[in-house]
């Protein structure tokens, strides 16, 4: 476990140091770059050793092991994977830029060290006998990273938003130590009441200019009935594991014009959630409207 601490922070050192290593100088700039890039480091250290200490502690070690875990939940952890890649190398990109990195530099740079950050977990799962190394995973890290990297090389920008919602589901009272004992908790372990997002500006897909650029298009997946990675152990009777398929409206917050810094921020940071509007939900076994 320690061994993989000590890459993952090599790895990164690396990294930061090849983005700063043609721009060196004293001036205000290389402060800005120096401040991110030694945040960023110590972000991903304390990171992994607060993750090690709180989540793998209690777990005996082994060595490095692969785990297939492809038909675990519906794929909604996967979800989550390639969800979180994507949001934080957006928000890294936002940093470099920030601190003087030209446009090229911090696409790769952010989708290096995004990649990186989540996927270090899949080292430590790796070592640690109770789980094991998922390629789906990093699969879905690589997924999520380029989806930001390909849109902001071809582009400039994201017209293909990953989004994110949250509806309290009523299985958690079945298995609370599974899909969570708290608020907090079931918003992060109980898959059924989560959707995963992809949303675009509606005058983009239709053509039409009068469209305001602030709405959008989603198409959402999720899943419902689960109380349990690939049965339901005897909670739930396994004819309800459903996977849902979604198409709503939605809101996109930067397009809102604005010379506030303040409200931009804000606007960024909440654009990572899609806001609840009509949408039409198709499973297996009925086909309805509803708000989400």
């Amino acid at each position: 476990m320690v061994k993989s601490l000590k890459v993952g922070f090599i790895l990164l050192l690396i990294h930061n140091i090849s983005l700063a290593s043609d721009s060196l100088s004293t001036n205000k700039t290389n402060i800005k770059k120096t401040l991110i890039l030694g945040s960023e480091a110590i972000v991903y250290t304390s990171s992994y050793v607060g993750l090690n200490y709180l989540w793998y502690a209690d777990y005996p070690r082994s060595n490095f092991h692969l785990y297939n875990d492809e038909n675990e939940w519906y794929q909604m952890d996967k979800c989550g994977h390639s969800y979180s890649t994507y949001w934080i190398a957006r928000a890294n990109y936002k940093l470099l830029l920030w601190s003087g990195f030209e446009n090229k530099k911090a696409v790769w740079g952010s989708i290096a060290s995004s990649w990186l950050f989540i996927s270090t977990i899949e080292l430590f799962d790796g070592f640690s006998s109770e789980y094991g190394a998922s390629p789906e995973d990093l699969l879905a890290n690589t997924a999520g990273a380029s989806l930001f990297g390909i849109q902001q090389m071809l582009w400039k920008e994201q017209k293909i938003i990953y989004k994110f919602a949250y509806f309290p589901s009523p299985y958690a009272k079945y298995r609370p130590d599974v899909l969570g004992t708290n608020p907090i908790e079931r918003g992060l372990k109980d898959y059924n009441g989560q959707t995963y997002w992809l949303s675009t500006g509606l005058g983009t897909i239709t053509g039409i200019k009068v469209i305001p650029q602030w709405l959008n298009i989603a198409v959402g997946y999720g899943a419902d009935g689960m109380t349990g990675a690939t049965n339901n152990k005897g909670f739930l009777p396994e004819e309800r594991r459903i996977r849902q398929l979604y198409f709503s409206f939605d809101l996109n917050l930067e397009k809102i014009k604005t010379n506030n810094k303040i409200l931009k921020t804000v606007f960024f940071m909440f654009n990572c959630l899609k806001f609840p509007l009509p949408t039409i939900e198709i499973n297996k076994n009925e086909t309805r409207f509803l708000i989400r």
